[in-house]
């Protein structure tokens, strides 16, 4: 789906990925004011007759090599499924995505108030649907497809890795001038090999995220009452979810001094950003830790997690989708490559606090 005004860019991709037939859908009013629904209704609309499933690519959009191929492996895994194959580095579902990788699964629940809609693989029923779905044109395409999706009662799922990256174009919407740049949490074209595309599905229950407004860490947490299929997800401060576990803000501040003991020995970090965001960065993710000792059995299946290149790859994206809103690309990849060490080992400490705080409980157990 494009605008005439880049129809160059839809016809390169188009080029570039023969195997994919793909055709070019055009903003039926150009000159009307922006709507990328408009354009989406066309594209989603544009299903061949004898298709199970149907893709649909934004201009701006670059796929990773045989993405036919994987784009049959996930409808073959997933066939009823809504999947979108980018999640914005910044994201709620960036988060879920960097845990999907580092748990070894394939899919994890798409939990942004969005459904990402700039690579999206349906159902060929689905996408003759969306193209009729109720809605005003003013209404942003991804707001319309949650809405499809929560009446609907479905899940959307985002992929481990993505099999699409955004390139870098001047919004139509504006999502440049908001956002910054917005590309991919974990990219499979910058990996050696590509996973296959199987059907596992994370069980994660906790995905802190790193708030791209706030600079604070909030905890998603799925609602453990509901079926474990479903996205019911709520929202609490992250130190507060701790909290709720036996660790104080003591506990968090003691930690946090060891933590930054060698980070902040030269003074670049400070010179780049504040040390309430440092500490909310080393709060997120010693919660990766403790998500990731939901669903790991020891301390030695995390780090050999840790070193896998998907992993790797998700954490190289990580830095830059937290402060993208706060940063020049040159300072925050700079943040990024001083934060790392700083980062995996707030994750390896989060993954033991479980362990912690229930031998801290254990002498209060024994003596009541």
């Amino acid at each position: 789906m494009t605008h005439p005004s880049r129809r160059r860019a839809a016809e390169e991709l188009r080029d570039r990925h023969p195997d994919l037939d793909l055709t070019i859908v055009e903003d039926p009013e150009p000159d009307g004011p922006p709507s990328a629904l408009r354009t989406a209704r066309l594209a989603w609309g544009a299903v061949a007759p004898d298709a199970t499933h149907h893709l649909v690519i934004q201009d701006d959009m670059e796929l990773v090599e045989g993405i036919a191929g994987l784009a049959r492996q996930a409808a073959a895994a997933m066939p009823d499924q809504i999947l979108s194959v980018f999640s914005e580095w910044g994201s709620r579902t960036a988060h879920a995505v960097r845990l999907g990788a580092i748990e070894g699964v394939s899919w994890v629940p798409v939990i942004d108030p969005y459904i990402p809609t700039a690579a999206l693989l349906v159902p060929a029923q689905v996408a003759l649907d969306l193209a009729k779905f109720p809605a005003d044109d003013s209404a942003p395409d991804d707001l319309v497809l949650l809405e499809y999706v929560r009446e609907h009662d479905l899940v959307a799922y985002a992929s481990v890795p993505n099999l699409a990256e955004h390139i870098g174009s001047r919004s139509l919407v504006g999502n440049d001038t908001f956002w910054g740049p917005r590309h991919a949490a974990l990219y499979a074209g910058r990996l050696e090999a590509v996973p296959t595309l199987d059907s596992t599905v994370s069980q994660q229950t906790l995905v802190p995220q790193m708030l791209p407004w706030d600079g604070f860490s909030l905890a998603l947490v799925r609602d453990a009452r509901v079926d474990p299929t479903r996205t019911h997800w709520s929202a609490i401060p992250t130190f507060l979810y701790l909290a709720e576990r036996g660790v104080t803000v003591p506990d968090l501040l003691a930690w946090y001094g060891e933590a930054t003991a060698d980070l902040f020995t030269d003074g670049e970090v400070r010179t780049l950003v504040g040390d309430s965001v440092v500490f909310q960065s080393w709060v997120n993710h010693l919660a990766y830790g403790v998500a990731a000792a939901e669903v790991l059995p020891d301390l030695a299946t995390l780090t050999e997690r840790m070193s896998d290149p998907m992993v790797i790859e998700g954490m190289r994206t990580l830095v830059p989708g937290m402060f993208q809103r706060f940063l020049p690309v040159p300072s925050v990849l700079r943040l990024r490559d001083i934060m790392d060490d700083f980062i995996r080992g707030a994750i390896r400490f989060g993954f033991t606090v479980p362990a912690l705080l229930a031998a801290r409980a254990a002498p209060a157990a024994e003596r009541s």
